[in-house]
């Protein structure tokens, strides 16, 4: 499938960027290459039910990141979930920011998240003095303007 504006397609999925945790946003645009950024991007979007194609062309559209790796590492993990080969992703490392529900979840399970637990930053702009550089990165990749900036 086709993906004209990969972004907008995510937005129907899963809701406006300015809402998603800003540490993935901040991944997205400004992360190094690296297994521990990739994976929390993948996971994050895995648990999100984005479609592979979709995930893999909207990341590979935002950040000049190795194209060949980023194939790799969302085919392995995308495969490894579905499958139900998860079993030992019981960790903090497997939580993802579940959009729909707006809290916590494992990969393979419901998190159990303690009282007290503090928030988690949302938005462009929680992503700190790198907001400027993405709200650009944004209008120049996919033509988005937040919301917040139109007016």
């Amino acid at each position: 499938m086709a993906y004209v504006n990969p972004l907008e397609d995510i937005q129907s999925l899963i809701g406006n960027i300015d809402t998603w945790p800003s540490e993935i946003i901040h991944k997205l645009f400004m992360g190094e290459y690296n297994r521990r950024n990739v994976f929390r991007v993948i996971l994050f979007l895995y648990g999100n039910c984005v479609p592979i194609g979709l995930a893999l062309h909207f990341y590979s559209m935002c950040n000049n990141h190795n194209k060949f790796l980023a194939v790799c590492h969302f085919t392995m993990l995308y495969t490894l979930w579905d499958n139900g080969l998860h079993s030992d992703c019981t960790c903090n490392n497997c939580a993802y920011y579940d959009m729909h529900l707006k809290r916590r979840m494992w990969v393979n399970r419901v998190l159990s998240e303690r009282a007290g637990s503090p928030p988690i930053p949302l938005g462009i702009e929680n992503t700190g003095t790198h907001a400027e550089y993405i709200r650009l990165k944004l209008l120049e990749i996919f033509g988005y303007v937040p919301e917040n900036m139109s007016g």
